[in-house]
């Protein structure tokens, strides 16, 4: 038996002098050399001595038998077919993937139609214009993939592409290139706090702000002198430079921290604390309140209208409480323009504390 591939498929001739004891012909074919031989062609006539497989296997071999019915049938010697093939895969499509927060990516994309599709090869790259390096030292016989890549790092994005391989080893073309963000673990720069200035109605603040291009907030922490706890004084946006707090006793030393919070909500870490005190004013009046306590609603107004004092000479009202019988310092509740506000509503007990309110001028 002899063959010839073209184009077309595989060719397969053959010669046999005597037909007589023949009643037909049977090719048969098979991946392999020695079994899993299956029926390619059967009840070729004997005066039939060609044939043309029109699907060939990439590497086919052939067997002819001439049958009759007596069961005489035997099989030539298997003949090996292997296709010229130079046309490549198609490219591979459908390219996703998913990143977990320990820099681990699942890869995948659609399995090739191709039906001589041996398996793909996986390309990286930091950046979409720089050169791909090959993760893959042997072809990957799935259409997944799973990668691992640092997640320390200011490169904020990975990018990969995947080829076919048939069993010829033809290359397909690149997929397109998918871009793909790294988990961010890595907290912004810290603000740095230039300046502290004391005015006489609270402590003014200027930073430079983090470097950092994905700041989301900056937050400005306060700690009162004579306490550990940081309590969060104002978070405000990514562009802030500067900051007042008015909420703070005067001559009491107050210290502050900026922390600036990335999109991811990385903290920085925490900058050098500095301090401040508000000064005293010194055109300043305080006035006590009225109080009427309501013990059904269990809410103290404090009534600062009551009294015979022109309001509209001054600009603040400074509102302070103080536990009664104790040695801690006034502590302040609010500041409000005494001509808008003249009920503050207190849910503690009067009995319990004192209060006072401090008139600045404008």
């Amino acid at each position: 038996m002899a063959t010839d591939s073209s184009p077309e498929g595989v060719s397969l001739t053959w010669e046999m002098e005597e037909t007589d004891n023949v009643d037909g012909f049977r090719i048969y074919r098979s991946k392999k050399f020695k079994d899993n031989y299956e029926i390619l062609a059967d009840s070729l006539s004997v005066i039939q001595h060609s044939f043309l497989d029109q699907s060939p296997l990439p590497t086919g071999y052939y067997r002819l038998q001439a049958y009759n019915s007596d069961g005489n049938s035997p099989l030539s010697t298997p003949k090996m077919v292997q296709i010229i093939d130079s046309i490549p895969p198609a490219v591979p499509t459908g390219l996703k993937a998913e990143v977990d927060s320990l820099g681990h990516v699942y890869l995948k994309w659609k399995a090739n139609a191709d039906s001589d599709v041996l398996g793909y090869r996986i390309f990286r790259a930091n950046a979409r214009h720089e050169e791909f390096s090959q993760l893959t030292g042997s072809t990957v016989l799935t259409n997944n993939y799973t990668d691992s890549i640092n997640i320390k790092t200011l490169s904020k994005k990975v990018y990969y592409k995947i080829l076919a391989v048939d069993q010829r080893q033809n290359w397909s073309g690149f997929s397109e290139i998918l871009e793909v963000k790294r988990p961010d673990v890595v907290p912004p720069a810290s603000p740095l706090i230039t300046s502290i200035n004391s005015t006489s109605d609270g402590i003014e603040l200027e930073w430079n702000k983090s470097p950092g291009d994905d700041v989301m907030w900056q937050l400005i922490y306060r700690n009162k002198e004579g306490s550990r706890d940081w309590e969060l004084a104002e978070k405000l946006t990514a562009e802030a430079t500067t900051f007042k707090d008015s909420l703070v006793t005067p001559d009491v030393l107050y210290r502050y921290l900026v922390m600036a919070v990335d999109s991811a909500g990385n903290e920085s870490k925490p900058g050098k604390a500095v301090g401040g005190r508000m000064n005293l004013p010194k055109d300043v009046l305080w006035i006590v309140p009225e109080m009427e306590y309501n013990k059904k609603e269990k809410v103290l107004r404090l009534i600062w209208t009551k009294q015979d004092i022109d309001l509209s000479g001054f600009g603040k009202l400074l509102i302070y409480r103080k536990k009664k019988s104790s040695l801690s310092s006034w502590e302040m509740l609010k500041v409000t323009d005494p001509l808008e506000t003249t009920v503050l509503e207190d849910y503690m007990m009067p009995e319990d504390y004192e209060y006072k309110g401090k008139l600045l001028t404008r």
